[in-house]
This record gives C-alpha cells, sequence and structure tokens, in this order.
C-alpha cells in the first residue's frame, strides 16, 4: 500500500513525483554534459571544464534561487526551471550534431544556475505537507533521490555505450517536459506576489532578502552551527571522491571497480532507510532520528579509517549510507517545524550552497595532494571530518529550542517597499 501522505494528498504526490523525474534529468544533464564536451574536443580539460561549471553555477546561484522561492510564486518558478532545462537539453542535442562544444561549456552554466530555482521544491513542500505528514513526506524525497542516484548513471553510461547520446538527450528532454506538466497541477497556497515586477525592484528585494537570510544564520544558533557541520561533510565528501580510488587500488589492493560497490551500498542501505523512515518516522520525533542518523554516520566513518579488515569497510558503508538518510530527512523536517515559509528557500539554499562549495573545495585541494600524500591519510582525514560535521550537528541540537528572533525582528523587505520600489 501506498504511503498515506502520496495517497491523501494530490498536490505531494504530483510534487514527488515531478521532484524524482527532474531529478533524474537533471543528473543525467550532468552526465551528459561532460561527456559531449569530451567527445567533440578529445580533451580532459574540456571535460574537467563543464564539470567545474556545472558545480560552479550551481552553488553562484543557489543564495539567490533562494530568495526568488521566498518571494515569489514557488509552483511558477519550478515551472521556469523545468522548462529552462528543456531548451538546455534541446540546445546539448543541436550542439553535438553542429560540434559546438562551446555551446555545452555555456549550457553547463545555465544548468547550474537554473538548479537555483529548485530550492522552491523543498520549501513548497513545507506549504502542501501537513507538519505531521512532514517526516513521511522527506522520507519519500530520500526515497526518490537515491533511486534516481542508484539507476540513472547505470543507464546513463549503459545508453550511451550502446548507441551514443541522442537517445540521452531524448530522454532528458521528456523528464523536464513531464515535471513541467506535473508542477503545472500543484497548487501554492502561499501565493506569494506576483512575478511582474520591475527589473530594479526584482534586483533590489533579491538583494536584500539573501542578506536577511544571512542575518538569519548568523543570529539563530542552531542553523549557524548547522550550516557549518554541513560545510565540513561537504569538504570531507570533496576529499573522498578523489582519494577513494589510490587508496583501493594502494591500500587496500582492491581493483578500482570496487568504488562502483562502494557507491552502490551506500544507495541501497539508504534506500532501505528511507523506506524505514517513510514507514515509521511519524513515531520518532525529528530530533531523535537525527541523533540516530549521526550515530549511523559517525559508526560508517569508522570503515575509512586506516586499514581496517574489508569487513569493517563493507558495514561501514552501510552506515555511512543509513546516516545520511536519517540526518538528512529528519534536518529537512526540523527546518520545516521551526522556520516560518518564507524562510524555507533561503534556508535550504544556505546550507546546500555551503555543502558544494566546500565539496568544491575538497575536490580540488585533494587532486593538489594526491601523490604527495598517502591516500590514507587523505581518506583517513574525510572519516575524521565526518565525525566531526556530526559531532558539531549534535551540538547544534542544544539551540534548537531556542527562538529564532524572527517573531521580534522580520528582516524580510515588506511588500508595501516592494511596491513603492518599483
Amino acid at each position: 500500500m501506498l504511503p498515506s501522505v502520496i495517497r491523501h494528498n494530490r498536490a505531494f504526490a504530483r510534487l514527488w513525483g515531478a521532484s524524482a523525474i527532474s531529478n533524474a534529468g537533471t543528473l543525467l544533464t550532468y552526465l551528459a554534459l561532460p561527456l559531449v564536451a569530451f567527445a567533440e574536443t578529445r580533451s580532459g580539460a574540456t571535460f574537467a571544464a563543464v564539470s567545474a561549471a556545472e558545480l560552479v553555477g550551481t552553488i553562484a546561484s543557489m543564495l539567490v534561487g533562494g530568495a526568488l522561492a521566498d518571494r515569489l510564486d514557488r509552483r511558477r518558478l519550478m515551472l521556469i526551471g523545468d522548462a529552462l532545462l528543456f531548451a538546455a537539453a534541446v540546445g546539448v542535442g543541436l550542439a553535438v550534431h553542429g560540434q559546438l562544444w562551446s555551446l555545452v561549456v555555456a549550457l553547463a552554466l545555465v544548468q547550474g544556475t537554473v538548479g537555483g530555482l529548485f530550492a522552491a521544491n523543498g520549501a513548497l513542500l513545507r506549504d502542501i505537507v501537513a507538519e505531521e505528514d512532514r517526516t513521511q513526506a522527506n522520507s519519500l524525497d530520500q526515497v526518490s533521490m537515491n533511486v534516481v542516484n542508484l539507476v540513472v548513471p547505470l543507464a546513463g553510461v549503459g545508453i550511451f555505450t550502446a548507441i551514443g547520446f541522442t537517445p540521452i538527450i531524448i530522454i532528458d528532454a521528456l523528464t523536464f517536459a513531464v515535471s513541467f506538466a506535473l508542477v503545472w497541477g500543484v497548487h501554492d497556497p502561499a501565493q506569494r506576489g506576483s512575478m511582474r515586477i520591475g527589473i530594479g525592484a526584482a534586483a533590489r528585494t533579491v538583494l536584500l532578502d539573501v542578506g536577511a537570510g544571512v542575518a538569519l544564520a548568523r543570529r539563530d544558533r542552531y542553523l549557524r552551527w548547522g550550516v557549518v557541520s554541513g560545510g565540513i561533510n561537504g569538504l570531507g565528501n570533496g576529499m573522498l571522491g578523489i582519494a577513494v580510488v589510490p587508496w583501493l587500488a594502494e591500500v587496500r589492493h582492491l581493483p578500482t571497480s570496487a568504488w562502483g560497490l562502494i557507491i552502490t551500498g551506500i544507495g541501497a542501505s539508504g534506500l532501505a532507510a528511507a523506506f524505514v523512515a517513510a514507514r515509521i518516522g511519524s513515531r520518532i520525533a525529528p530530533v531523535d532520528m537525527l541523533r540516530i542518523g549521526c550515530a549511523f554516520a559517525c559508526m560508517g566513518a569508522v570503515g575509512f579509517l586506516g586499514s581496517q579488515p574489508l569487513v569493517v569497510l563493507a558495514l561501514g558503508v552501510l552506515c555511512f549510507g543509513v546516516g545520511n538518510v536519517f540526518v538528512g530527512i529528519a534536518s529537512a523536517t526540523i527546518t520545516q517545524s521551526r522556520y516560518p515559509s518564507d524562510y524555507q528557500g533561503r534556508i535550504g539554499a544556505m546550507g546546500r550552497m555551503c555543502f558544494f562549495a566546500c565539496n568544491l573545495i575538497g575536490v580540488a585541494s585533494t587532486g593538489l595532494l594526491v601523490g604527495r600524500i598517502s591516500p590514507s591519510w587523505l581518506v583517513s582525514g574525510f572519516a575524521l571530518l565526518l565525525i566531526a560535521s556530526m559531532a558539531l550537528f549534535l551540538w547544534a541540537l542544544r539551540f534548537v529550542d531556542e527562538p529564532t528572533g524572527l517573531a521580534v525582528e522580520r528582516a524580510n523587505v515588506t511588500d508595501e517597499e516592494l511596491a513603492t520600489s518599483g
């Protein structure tokens, strides 16, 4: 039987389906763009440039996308995002046949920039799902995310190897078209503002709203340390992504294909944890789920310390996947309950931006250190950073019951100010 939040909440069912399909298309685009660039130029530098452009574009757009999601109609923003991503997929298809790799670089930047608009997704979920159902809704989001992460890379590479780019581009464009159709049927109950504001007023509002979100993070200790914890986690994940292959080969004496098994193990255990949370999550307080998730993540980190027996590494991989999912579900549910709707976009954007920015730093710095420092030290560094981030998140829970200050001081630009500035 389907979970109750899907059976009884049509708006969430549409949003969940749109999110899953759009995430699949986004991941497929992330995989296809660098491959297209490499196929046209046979240049590893171009491959790296497009991959970096995707991530840099996403980081740069996060705060602006979060501010827009808090100011404007979130449903409309998601429709715009799907439409632009559909156009990007079509553009990639034209670039393949026209051998215009420079267009692919531009589209990678567009892809990253549009990603900021999807800060609206989590914020809209908070508006259309009752508080008692949010743990289950966030769990289902994790289910779809883990399914996408398990299936899409294997399917995308398989399709590319067998019959080339064209089917990937067609599938990619279709995912965004289907997502657009599903989002069209979702109603945003908040009815924020109007899309017809002047450019000057919109720019002024976005900058002020971004500043208001940053100010909230500075004065709210739970949010501040939660964002810092996410950044430390992102740094460690970036290190692992680069150091793990030489670590497997030189220290563990395993084939590089073992990295695929690790990714699969993390995804499969995370998927199982999300299913469990969807079934019983409503019976567990989000704070307790967060504590359980942090404990699992720390146990997972132990498997990557030094040269543990293979069984310890395998158990560590499984615990890591479970911990990541529980922490993600619980932190999203706490944020949705703790902060008002008109800050949800910026809060989610700040967390993701900090994670991705630190992830990029971890990738770049580890790339420079590989070959100079033992891979064992680098992977152990990831494990220690993961433990530190979870410990910091647990410490942040001390402040979860503190008032945010938003009831006393509203830092948002008011609608009256917006009207007079236009």
